[in-house]
């Protein structure tokens, strides 16, 4: 079988029909996000970062929809309609992506800072200061994507047979600025520092909370009157600890697989490294594809959903008692006299 024609099978059912189902899902996901978080008092750079970072999900798979999944379901969408989607609403989903690839990351150093630097926290992870800091991300990722307007020009063809053919979207790149933005510094930015930061410091908070737990256990001196307390809190730490690695794991996985495909395909579609009708470079294109949708319903899973707050605040939404919520926060919020800052803080990060 000729490979191209298998190809446009792996572009029907991968892009297609199975990306089709996982935006739907996506898109489900990160709006009740949104809906929840909104009927909350958004008090935590932890919630801000948590709301942005859906609104923008939402953005990549509504974007992702008109890119990549349509093309490959409806021939009529992809030759009359395909040309403009990737002229002007390729640039808005890049923009989009990177706005939440860098948006997982500040969330990352947010809740490192949180667990491992308590008391560093109350100046760094402040409301106002992660507001300010997707202010300033949101600005660079639009001037930075900007220049994918001016990616394709706009020029007319005409069919030698039929002197009436409508003009059409000629495919033509700018050779002077791809091989230096696209091949190095928009795979730098949005695939290798993030992969690098996001595994480094979500390692380093594992072992971090691995031997908090350690120390814990070896301080801990149970007596009669306190030893079924001493031994609840140390058995709630421990869930904490074990949620906290399964999402750590996750975090990390997540970036590795999202990820590494778009570097890869950038790079060698940038540098002309093999050829574009090549099976390996076509096979690459499909997965950085289908990854992009993947991605955002994977972020709204990690950090959304497996959040233990995230589910007390969805419960209290549904049964329309958000005041109880509020109050039980601010109890929690108080300064507590525990030594061990790192586990103090833990319960509240996952």
């Amino acid at each position: 079988m000729n490979s191209s024609l298998v190809t446009s099978e792996l572009d029907h059912y991968i892009e297609g029909v199975l990306g089709l189902f996982v935006i739907i899902f996506g898109i489900f996901m990160n709006s009740l996000v949104l809906l929840t978080m909104s009927k909350k008092k958004t008090n935590t750079s932890t919630s801000v970062f948590t709301t942005f970072l859906a609104a923008w999900d939402i953005g990549v798979l509504v974007t992702s929809l008109i890119t990549i999944a349509l093309p490959n379901l409806s021939q009529w969408y992809s030759a009359e309609a395909q040309p403009y989607a990737m002229k002007y609403v390729w640039p808005v989903l890049q923009t989009a992506r990177t706005n939440a690839i860098w948006i997982t990351v500040l969330f990352t150093v947010s809740r490192y800072i949180a667990t491992c630097h308590q008391l560093r926290s109350r100046i760094a992870c402040t409301v106002s200061k992660s507001r300010k800091s997707l202010a300033v991300l949101f600005v660079v990722a639009a001037v930075m994507n900007s220049l994918r307007f001016f990616e394709q020009e706009h020029s007319p063809r005409r069919d030698k047979a039929n002197v009436n053919s409508t003009d059409e979207f000629a495919f033509n790149t700018f050779k002077y600025y791809y091989k230096g933005l696209y091949g190095v510094l928009f795979p730098t930015l949005m695939n290798f520092i993030p992969i690098c930061v996001i595994i480094a410091l979500n390692t380093r908070l594992m072992l971090s909370t691995k031997r908090s737990m350690s120390d814990l256990g070896k301080l801990q001196r149970p007596t009669k009157c306190d030893s079924r307390q001493r031994s609840l809190r140390t058995k709630k730490m421990k869930q904490c600890s074990r949620r906290m690695k399964q999402s750590v794991l996750m975090a990390i996985l997540t970036t590795l697989l999202c990820q590494i495909p778009g570097l890869v395909y950038d790079v060698i579609f940038s540098f002309s490294l093999l050829s574009h009708n090549n099976t390996f470079t076509s096979v690459a294109f499909i997965i950085r594809n289908f990854a992009i949708p993947v991605n955002s319903v994977l972020n709204a899973y990690i950090y959304s959903w497996r959040s233990s707050k995230f589910q007390l605040i969805l419960r209290h939404s549904m049964r329309g008692n958000t005041s109880e919520l509020d109050d039980r926060n601010s109890k929690q919020s108080k300064p507590t006299r525990t030594k061990d800052l790192c586990i103090n803080k833990l319960c509240t990060q996952v």
